[in-house]
């Protein structure tokens, strides 16, 4: 069916109309291969086509997804890419996930094309015609704007994720620069090939990176004179740099021009190698499991190079003085808490595998003081092996010390709040310890009834 003209763009209309004059051609090229005694393959032919297209059909309306969700999507957590995931646009919401929604920039300009981005996944036949009239007339991809904005902005967010990746303080400057390379092609050739309809291939890429990499890092060198060589190219102030203007042309301007260098040179590496991919016109779906296990590999390859440049580059304030992360880290454990704790760790590992789980348990619970007894013990002063006789003497002790009306009148008010208080605790502690010991010689008169009634059993 043909949509109407009203409501399609020109270049539309003109697609149209060829592909309807195509058709009119073929119908005529088999009229004339029937008369000249042809026809069964032609028959044959339109056939198989029929029924593929008929198949491709089918698959598409039983999988065809919705406007109103997508919009509830792109809502919900439209900066964390659900509207893309359920679109099966993974490139797309994996840079959304990794620059909280393109920098909310993309998550605003999606209100306006999701309408797209649904039609493109239903494969709609208006699309589809569009498709194949820009295949036809394009050999390459037309640039984009947005898609140029995005190269540019997520080369450098993945180039720096690549580079922090690294332990910057021990790292030579040109692994740096090298590494940052490499994060760059990868952060273009991501942008590059979302859609699925088109592509950039990666090799060209990253070595355009590199050598536009390498020549910026060699022209500083040079240019400063080899001073300061860990800090050149990423724009980092040198501790004993004096001079500002030093400084600013220095360390701030000269690296910034050779990092847009790499950049625009990838970028313009990727609209050079730009071209169609082979299933442009129907693009191929992967199944659930096999987008499950890309997205997770991709994202804990993200994950991973957040948290080595938490623990290699960050630092934390101690005591007015600021400690690396991964010192801290070490300092943490080689403490002797630290150690006490692993070490209750394994022996409940151990515990474990000799007695099970439940008893695991409850030497946790008991260890951890789940249920409060030894805090009330300790109210009450006393140790844990305490007997029910120890609890009464230590509360009727305390409640006379700390009664209101046993004290003396010339405290202080400060001393006589602190001492209510502590009668009160007195009190809950009695009362809590009261509910346990209760409890615990229930337990052992049911456990001790129980064991006389299977002794009974087996003498009858």
């Amino acid at each position: 069916s043909v949509p109407d003209q009203a409501s399609v763009s020109p270049l539309t209309t003109i697609a149209i109309v060829i592909v309807m004059s195509s058709a009119t051609l073929r119908r005529r090229n088999v009229v004339n291969n029937d008369d000249n005694g042809n026809s069964s393959n032609g028959d044959s032919n339109s056939s198989v086509l029929n029924q593929s297209e008929a198949e491709r059909v089918v698959k598409q309306h039983e999988g065809r997804k919705s406007k109103c969700v997508a919009y509830l999507l792109w809502l919900l957590g439209g900066t964390l890419g659900l509207h893309l995931l359920y679109l099966h646009r993974d490139r797309q919401a994996v840079v959304w996930i990794v620059t909280l929604g393109g920098y909310w920039l993309g998550w605003l300009t999606d209100m306006g094309r999701i309408s797209e981005y649904v039609d493109d996944y239903n494969n709609d036949p208006a699309r589809v015609t569009v498709m194949r009239a820009k295949m036809a007339v394009y050999k390459r991809p037309r640039p984009s704007m947005t898609r140029s904005v995005g190269m540019l902005l997520f080369a450098s967010t993945a180039g720096y994720m690549f580079r922090n990746a690294l332990h910057i303080a021990e790292t030579p400057v040109v692994v740096q620069a090298l590494v940052y390379a490499v994060g760059i092609a990868v952060g273009a050739w991501t942008v590059a090939g979302i859609g699925g309809r088109q592509y950039s291939p990666f090799k060209p890429l990253l070595v355009v990176s590199l050598l536009a990499t390498l020549g910026s890092t060699i022209a500083i060198i040079v240019g400063m004179h080899g001073e300061h060589p860990s800090v050149l190219w990423f724009g980092e102030v040198a501790p004993d740099a004096k001079d500002a203007n030093k400084i600013i042309v220095h360390y701030g301007v000269v690296p910034s021009i050779a990092r847009l260098v790499s950049i625009f040179a990838v970028t313009i590496a990727a609209y050079v190698t730009h071209r169609w991919t082979p299933d442009a016109v129907y693009v191929k779906r992967r199944g659930c499991c096999s987008r499950m296990v890309r997205l997770f590999v991709v994202l804990s390859i993200a994950a991973l190079m957040v948290g080595s440049n938490v623990y290699f580059n960050a630092e934390v304030e101690y005591e007015g003085r600021k400690v690396p992360v991964h010192q801290a880290v070490r300092n943490m454990l080689e403490s002797k808490e630290f150690q006490q704790f692993f070490q209750h760790v394994k022996a409940m590992y151990r515990e474990t595998l000799e007695n099970g789980w439940e008893a695991a348990w409850e030497s946790f619970a008991r260890d951890m003081d789940m249920g409060g007894d030894r805090k009330a013990l300790r109210v009450l002063r006393l140790d844990e092996n305490a007997s029910w006789a120890d609890v009464r003497k230590a509360y009727r002790r305390l409640s006379l010390e700390l009664h209101p009306d046993k004290r003396k009148g010339d405290e202080h008010e400060l001393e006589r709040q602190a001492n209510d208080a502590l009668f009160i605790q007195v009190q809950k502690a009695y009362e809590h310890l009261k509910r346990t010991y209760k409890h615990r010689k229930n337990e052992k008169k049911q456990t001790k009834h129980t064991k006389q009634r299977k002794t009974t059993r087996r003498k009858r």
